[in-house]
């Protein structure tokens, strides 16, 4: 700022912004209170474009606005707001997604761990997830090298459709427990497991069911729990509320044994993609990795099966399941 400028403000002068304030559209106090819906709408499901912000303005000026507000006004507001390309949301979801299923869903985690002195480092989050055993499904966004003179190149991709199903929980202070693998069969099989010793289940389909819950609860969770330097200290455990996650088995056996020890709190129906932990930050980096280390052993003429997925994954999953990016999907909640 050179010398004449500052002498000019300290000096009770107006800013270029606030000198030519009379000649917007809008006046700021209207443009923040615009900002401040348009953030709100986005993260409510119903995010605006172009068109629908004019016809907004419209109504507050009474005309539409000319084709250069729309860019000056994105370019002022950059630190506040910015454009997407919208990702498609179940409509059930974009419902769900309103203040008030937000407000009763942090009062009860706020009122719970007051109430029981709940520690975030006793907070945690259990979900599932489906990995596939075949490589070379998302081609499509990455690049590839090939010959200057060709129009395009090929690349094989596995005919390997099956998935298996993996259960992960993450606390808030950014650990992880160890995952449970669920095969899709009949019978266990040992060479599954190879060296490496972790929870396996088994189901016709690959899926989670409420046996497998419980399973996973009593084997995973639980011993967790008894491990840390108080196991008697209050702990909470957010879960989505399906069937095979926040089961009676798992109710029963919590009012049995745990009953002053363990709380869980369900997700309000439709929302896990803006609450949940697991989904918002974690399953995203889990996927892209699992994408790469498929697509590696492609490359190097072998594929993932259910012989070593246990191994491949776990070698993963000690050094990519960084506290950072778990810490991080806690805060993008709200948490």
């Amino acid at each position: 700022m050179n010398y004449g400028t500052l002498r000019l403000r300290c000096q009770g002068g107006l800013s270029r912004t606030e000198s030519h304030e009379h000649q917007r559209l809008l006046s700021a106090g209207e443009e923040d209170a615009l900002v401040s819906w348009l953030r709100w709408v986005g993260d409510s499901g119903l995010p605006l474009h172009r068109r629908g912000l004019n016809l907004v303005v419209k109504k507050i000026i009474g005309r539409v606005p000319g084709k250069k507000w729309y860019p000056s006004f994105m370019k002022r507001k950059k630190v506040e707001i910015k454009t997407f390309r919208a990702n498609p949301l179940d409509p059930k979801r974009a419902k769900a997604f309103n203040r008030t299923n937000l407000n009763s869903y942090f009062d009860l985690i706020e009122e719970t761990m007051h109430k029981h002195k709940i520690r975030w480092c006793d907070v945690a989050n259990m979900d599932e997830k489906g990995l596939q055993l075949g490589a070379g499904r998302k081609l499509g966004k990455r690049r590839v090298i090939g010959a200057a003179e060709r129009k395009s190149v090929y690349r094989a991709k596995s005919d390997k459709l099956e998935l298996v199903t993996l259960i992960e929980c993450v606390t808030a202070d950014g650990n992880s427990l160890p995952p449970l693998f669920i095969f899709s069969g009949k019978r266990f099989m040992k060479n599954w497991l190879e060296e490496y010793h972790s929870s396996v289940g088994i189901s016709e389909n690959g899926w989670t069911d409420e046996v497998l819950g419980y399973l996973w609860f009593t084997l995973v969770y639980v011993p967790f729990v008894k491990s840390q330097p108080d196991p008697k200290h209050p702990c909470l455990l957010i879960l989505d509320g399906h069937g095979s996650h926040a089961s009676a088995l798992i109710i029963r056996y919590v009012w049995e044994n745990l009953r002053d020890i363990v709380n869980i709190i369900c997700l309000p129906p439709h929302t896990t993609h803006k609450l949940q932990p697991l989904n918002v930050g974690v399953f995203g980096p889990i996927g892209k990795a699992w994408s790469d280390v498929t697509d590696d052993m492609l490359e190097d003429g072998h594929e993932v099966s259910k012989r070593n997925l246990i191994k491949r994954y776990l070698r993963w999953h000690d050094e990519g399941m960084k506290a950072s990016t778990i810490v991080s999907a806690w805060a993008a909640t709200g948490l």
